[in-house]
């Protein structure tokens, strides 16, 4: 009887957490549908705007744009997740990380590591990494405004010449089904459709000269970038979560077979001793 008590017993907490992860797969579809909406509504803005920009590339330098002869000072920037139970996402979003430190301090550069999120931070600092900055307010509704506030002071350096480059390590949406850890350069900006024969600028007229525009579009385009990168992010960790909770509870009902059949076979062994052992007894009383 022991045995068939300690199975429910197990069969009763394999319940209750599979409702706890059938609850947070439910809560993660409801926010990656979410953050999927933000990005249908921003990816036209963001591609329209490099539109613009890349008619006026070339027709005047801008700083911006204009990549360092040599690479001394590098800005590293992490962005994981505050909470886990989302599979392997900042593993793999750290695992690219460490490469990309490991190879930027190998070619020479200081690297200036600023993370995003309670799981990287956590990460490097059980590894004695230093941090020169650490992020932990970014949630899931990131607006242009926090974007802006934190690009800004990168722009104001590389134009200051203070920092050489700037990327971004974060996990990049390419699909409902296909999300990959992935490094971008923000500065210097990607010159982008350059090319004369595009016909791009034919479509607009630019006033009042070219680099009056580009000197204000330019810095907009590092923080739409930046806001891009975030609310990729958290799509990727919706997502992420969403596949651990299914998987999670699929797994638990599979247990719960496994454990139900055990429970049963234990009960009808018990029912057969007991009957056995009155049988026996009527047998010695007759």
């Amino acid at each position: 009887m022991a045995k068939a008590r300690e199975i429910k017993r197990r069969i009763k907490g394999v319940s209750s957490t599979q409702k706890i992860t059938r609850t947070m797969e439910m809560i993660a579809t409801a926010k990656a549908k979410v953050t999927q909406n933000r990005l249908r509504t921003l990816l036209p803005y963001a591609d329209g705007l490099a539109e613009m920009t890349a008619g006026l590339v070339g027709t005047v330098p801008h700083p911006l744009l204009q990549p360092r002869d040599e690479i001394r000072k590098v800005v590293l920037m992490v962005l994981s997740s505050n909470r886990g139970l989302c599979g392997g996402y900042n593993t793999n979003i750290i695992n690219l990380a460490r490469e990309v430190l490991t190879r930027e301090q190998e070619a020479g550069c200081e690297v200036e590591l600023v993370v995003s999120g309670k799981k990287g931070i956590g990460f490097f600092q059980r590894r004695k990494v230093t941090m020169a900055k650490t992020y932990t307010h970014f949630e899931d509704r990131v607006t242009f405004e926090e974007a802006d506030a934190l690009a800004g002071p990168w722009r104001d350096r590389y134009l200051a010449e203070d920092i050489d480059r700037v990327i971004l390590v974060s996990c990049r949406y390419h699909s409902s089904g296909v999300q990959k850890p992935g490094e971008v350069v923000l500065l210097p900006l990607e010159k982008k459709g350059g090319d004369e024969s595009s016909g791009v600028r034919e479509n607009y007229i630019y006033e009042p000269d070219p680099k009056s525009i580009l000197d204000g579009l330019l810095p907009l385009s590092v923080s739409v970038a930046f806001l891009q990168a975030l609310a990729e992010a958290t799509g990727c960790e919706q997502i992420a979560r969403r596949v651990a909770m299914k998987l999670a509870t699929d797994n638990a009902d599979e247990l719960l077979r496994f454990l139900t059949r055990n429970y049963n076979r234990a009960r009808q062994s018990q029912i057969t001793q007991e009957l056995s052992e009155i049988m026996g007894g009527a047998e010695a009383l007759a």
